[in-house]
């Protein structure tokens, strides 16, 4: 089976990680792990995002910080801090 891109980095350079736990899928670039099990390369290829929800690192990367800093003038409510920051946002897999 063809595997997807890291759903977190877009890295295509993937192992297979063999332990007594089962086999799991690795992102050589990331550290990604999949989950381990027999199903090991349909558990990575299987990504679900919900409509109107967006995937967004844990922590904010340098870009989403700056936005959120300079972005608008004075004060800015948390609503919009949220916009700006979700607008600059990586997208999984290097997607825009």
């Amino acid at each position: 089976m063809e595997l997807l891109p890291c759903p977190f980095c877009g890295g295509s350079e993937l192992l297979r990680r063999h332990t007594p736990a089962g086999v799991s899928i690795v992102c050589d670039e990331c550290g990604a792990e999949g989950p381990h099990s027999e199903n090991h390369a349909e558990d990575w290829n299987r990504r679900h995002t919900p409509a109107a929800w967006q995937t967004v690192p844990v922590e904010p990367t340098e870009e989403m910080k700056h936005v959120a800093d300079i972005e608008t003038p004075g004060p800015m409510t948390a609503w919009k801090c949220w916009q700006v920051m979700l607008a600059a946002a990586p997208r999984p897999g290097g997607g825009e």
